[in-house]
């Protein structure tokens, strides 16, 4: 929490860091365009000079951008073609040799920003990758036909009996199909390279999974506000609801707050309405919380199911539709709603899980043959 208030004030004096360093380079910019020719000078190399080492310079705003952002500005103003050099590893040794790489391409007040960017603070966030995807890979596909395969396949080839990466690529596929041991009719889910290989798998999944992907925040979208909207109507109608299902419950041969064993003690009222709404679910996590007891669940489950009640309110058609559509057609299980599953199923104290687990609280099943008991099975 500490790490998230402080890194935008960081990040924002670092900036503001920047932002004066640039406007004293832009004002001294004659200074220190002469200052930087001399050094190179004694290095030995030149300024559009006609040595191999020597720097031809084609946009003066190199000076500025090399004292701002040192080795990155001067490796994005070579890629830029701000500048060029013909012999680049004797150009190195040179401003090695004369001591000016020390001077120049590691400047102290970077590396005071860059190691509270990157080491003290992780700069990686969610909102930024969108900024690096556009900058590094929404460049046109020119870029990447230039020097990849025939399928835009990323990741390295296996170049055994391969004669060129078109082949190379494929033979990886094909590797990778057998250590999978997919047969014909498998689907390999979201990756783009299977989209061409091999024919014998089924790759209608592929392109699925990228418009499955597009669908499911508006599908998701709408079943929150239809369950917003059965919330409302179900709090509205809170009493008549109550009513009926005592009714309901009274048919089945069940009293509410009853003494028989297999009757429902309701200790918080808001029962009713999380039963409606969330019907089978909400009846066992409203169970977990507290909020009612039943001395025999079995035999409560057993006049339920014998009524027709299980069928009118544990499988309302309504919240079938919802899970389907969550869960059948759309895997809900993201990254992001892990810690809320972890929250709410985990994270319970210990005492819920001593009252099923051994003593160890292992989690999986015993190995039961010429056990006595769940502590000799696990």
């Amino acid at each position: 929490m500490i790490r998230d208030l402080i890194y935008p004030l960081v990040l924002g004096m670092i900036r503001v860091w920047k932002a004066f360093t640039y406007v004293i380079f832009y004002v001294f910019q004659k200074p220190l365009k002469s200052l930087l020719k001399k050094e190179f000078h004694e290095a030995g190399i030149e300024v559009n000079g006609k040595a191999p080492q020597d720097i031809q310079v084609h946009n003066q705003m190199f000076y500025r951008r090399f004292a701002q952002d040192e080795i990155l500005g001067f490796a994005e103003a070579y890629m830029d073609g701000w500048i060029d050099i013909e012999s680049i590893d004797e150009f190195f040794h040179r401003i090695i040799l004369g001591g000016l790489y020390k001077k120049y391409f590691q400047f102290p007040w970077n590396k005071i920003c860059h190691y509270l960017e990157y080491q003290i603070f992780n700069n990686q966030t969610a909102q930024r990758s969108f900024e690096v995807g556009r900058k590094h890979y929404d460049l046109g596909n020119t870029l990447y036909e230039s020097f990849l395969d025939k399928t835009m396949n990323y990741s390295c080839g296996y170049w055994k009996n391969a004669g060129n990466l078109d082949e190379a690529q494929q033979h990886k596929m094909e590797l990778i199909c057998q250590k999978l041991k997919l047969e014909p009719g498998m689907r390999p889910i979201g990756i783009k390279s299977f989209a061409d290989f091999p024919k014998s798998v089924s790759l209608s999944g592929v392109m699925g999974e990228m418009i499955r992907d597009l669908i499911y925040p508006l599908v998701l979208g709408m079943i929150k506000v239809w369950k917003a909207f059965t919330y409302v109507i179900i709090y509205a109608f809170g009493k008549p609801l109550k009513s009926l299902m005592k009714k309901e419950f009274h048919e089945a041969g069940i009293e509410v707050n009853g003494k028989a064993p297999h009757d429902i003690q309701i200790h918080n009222q808001m029962f009713y309405r999380r039963f409606a709404q969330d019907e089978i679910l909400g009846f066992a996590e409203a169970y977990m919380d507290g909020w009612f007891d039943i001395e025999s669940m079995d035999e409560f489950t057993n006049r339920l199911i014998r009524q027709g009640v299980y069928k009118k309110y544990f499988q309302l058609p309504w919240n079938k539709i919802c899970h389907y559509l969550e869960y059948q057609i759309f895997n809900n299980q993201t990254a992001k709603r892990s810690y809320e599953v972890g929250r709410k199923h985990y994270d319970l104290s210990n005492a819920l899980f001593e009252s099923f687990l051994d003593k160890t609280m292992n989690y999986s099943c015993g190995y039961w043959k010429n056990a006595g008991n769940l502590d000799e099975a696990q």
